[in-house]
């Protein structure tokens, strides 16, 4: 069955707040696949095809930032 919307091939540009950093990293590299493109503060930027298309900042409450 194919999803409603297509299949993904690629994130354009995702920010994620989290509150365990470190282990949303390890997540994100181990299961995802993209390499830490760089880190500002408590922002690690995650890279695969475009310079940073996932961005990781610790927050105490996690969610998705707004923009």
């Amino acid at each position: 069955m194919t999803p409603p919307l297509g299949d993904i091939a690629h994130l354009g540009h995702v920010q994620l707040l989290t509150s365990d950093p470190d282990a949303s990293v390890a997540s994100c590299t181990d299961c995802l696949g993209p390499t830490v493109g760089g880190q500002e503060g408590d922002t690690v930027h995650l890279r695969a095809y475009e310079h940073h298309g996932l961005v990781l900042t610790a927050r105490d409450r996690p969610g998705r930032a707004a923009g």
